[in-house]
């Protein structure tokens, strides 16, 4: 099994108990990423460490503030 198939997906979310809609999947290939994506992931298309820090921030999942 191997991204994009769909089970690798469900796998995911079955070993780890993952509730996609509430689950930040990270990618930089795109075609793995839109598989995630139509499994109800939160996708994140990865370019470059600022545009994830900002996507970071934006979700809640980091406080700048708390260095």
């Amino acid at each position: 099994m191997a991204k994009p198939d769909r089970a690798f997906y469900e796998l995911l979310v079955e070993t780890f108990g993952l509730v996609p809609q509430e689950t930040l999947y990270i990618e930089d290939n795109l075609v793995n990423l839109q598989a995630a994506a139509e499994k109800g992931f939160v996708a994140h298309h990865f370019v470059s460490s600022v545009a994830l820090g900002a996507d970071l921030l934006r979700y809640g999942l980091i406080d700048m503030g708390a260095r």
